[in-house]
């Protein structure tokens, strides 16, 4: 059995072309190689874990998902899977995900339809080729869509960076005042996902009503051609998996969301080394108001710089300075306003040809005092609360009646607490709890409604 397996593994390229969109002549194939690939396809179909869509530098992979059928609860190509989290813009492990999509919707979508995983048809949902995979959020559990495949190189020649291109298609609209998006991730292990940056960000804006569009997708976004540069090359005989997550823009408010699939994936795979190598990356803490990033280096050429980007989420990173190239082998920037809690970092190496790759991302932890205000309280109309930072995201403010119902929930800009406030003119007097989430922290104010 294990001659019989190495002989699988060896010959199984011929299979792997054709998962990437590469042809063979007709007369090239044999009966001995139809014969293998009957048997590569029941050993596939047994899980072996050694299988993967293979490809190598120069190569392009491709999928239309016109292997799918017009029927509900299809399976997918092989090793693309799907699934969905119960969080916002959440990721779980590619292992964890499913082969099928239990629900189908093309044309004329209902404003009723449930939430969950969807196998959309461009057009009548029951007979179209045309096929696209997605779904629909719902505070019922499906908050986020996952879309994921892996790949393998198989070549000598380690990968740099991917042009990727595809479509993502509206199928139903949502009145949800964030609107909702698809970011794409990366990752080399299936498990810790990687933001692909914003040129792989699709945001859809909110729609007037929840309705299906007469001829479907109504809508569409199209990633042309944009380049996804690795933090560490892909070596040769390593995996990198992909992650298309669907999920509400901004916020935790995932009512009234538009339903949307991705289609039409070409993946080809590069090689542009740049001149420098990034020998360790470091963000250490050195106080509550301060992190020092430092980084070792070898062999610069030709190197313009390193762009130091922050986020405080994993994935809207944002520069916060520029390190010029000295060819010194030991460089250092000091972070002098850092967020409240996580601080995630990463190096944007850049070269004079324009050419760019990211490092790995280093996480931190500060926990600086965070004193929040609420006035006037108690109110008539208008509360406003200052000490939030201005960090440039939307939070999602709740606000709790007496018996625990919320009343009230909006999404609003953190800058814009102290200076718009929330008005509670309409409210009944009492006593109520306002609840402030973003996507690092949480707080609980109280409040006397005159």
């Amino acid at each position: 059995m294990s001659k019989f397996y190495k002989s699988l593994q060896r010959d199984y390229s011929f299979y792997s072309l054709q998962q990437c969109g590469v042809s063979l002549p007709l007369q090239w194939i044999t009966p001995k190689m139809k014969l293998l690939g009957i048997v590569i396809l029941l050993v596939l179909s047994l899980n072996i874990g050694t299988a993967q869509i293979s490809i190598q530098v120069g190569n392009t992979c491709n999928e239309n998902f016109y292997y799918a059928h017009p029927s509900t609860a299809d399976t997918l190509p092989l090793y693309w899977r799907i699934d969905s989290t119960a969080i916002v813009r959440t990721i779980d492990p590619y292992s964890k995900a499913g082969k099928r999509a239990p629900r189908l919707a093309g044309n004329s979508m209902s404003s009723s339809s449930p939430n969950g995983l969807y196998n959309f048809g461009a057009g009548n949902p029951g007979l179209a080729t045309d096929r696209a995979f997605g779904g629909l959020s719902s505070s019922t559990g499906c908050q986020s869509v996952n879309l994921y495949v892996y790949l393998k190189n198989t070549g000598s020649t380690s990968i740099t960076d991917f042009t990727i291109s595809y479509d993502v298609e509206k199928y139903r609209k949502g009145s949800n005042a964030a609107g909702f998006r698809v970011q794409l991730y990366y990752s080399y292990n299936g498990v810790s996902w990687i933001d692909a940056g914003s040129n792989f960000l699709s945001s859809f804006p909110a729609d007037p009503d929840n309705l299906g569009y007469v001829t479907a997708p109504g809508d569409s976004i199209i990633v042309n051609s944009q380049t996804l540069t690795l933090g560490t090359p892909l070596a040769s005989d390593s995996l990198i998996y992909f992650a298309w997550n669907y999920s509400v823009t901004s916020g935790t408010t995932v009512t009234n969301a538009q339903a949307l699939g991705v289609d039409d994936i070409v993946i080809t795979a590069n090689s542009n080394p740049l001149p420098v190598n990034l020998i360790a990356f470091e963000s250490k803490k050195v106080s509550n108001t301060e992190v020092l990033i430092s980084w070792d280096v070898a062999e610069e050429y030709d190197l313009l710089g390193y762009v130091v980007e922050r986020s405080n989420n994993g994935r809207g990173f944002k520069s916060i300075g520029q390190v010029h190239a000295q060819q010194r082998n030991s460089y250092f920037f000091r972070d002098v306003n850092p967020f409240s809690g996580g601080n995630y970092y990463r190096l944007k190496i850049m070269d004079n040809n324009g050419a760019s790759r990211y490092s790995d991302v280093q996480y931190v932890v500060l926990k600086k005092p965070e004193t929040l205000t609420l006035y006037p309280n108690p109110t008539k109309g208008r509360i406003f609360i200052s000490g939030v930072e201005n960090n440039d995201l939307n939070v999602n403010v709740s606000i709790i009646d007496e018996k625990g119902q919320s009343v009230r929930s909006e999404i609003i800009h953190s800058g814009k607490l102290a200076s718009t406030g929330i008005d509670m003119s309409s409210l009944n007097p009492g006593s109520y709890i306002v609840k402030i989430i973003s996507d690092y922290s949480n707080s609980i104010l109280r409040v006397i409604k005159e």
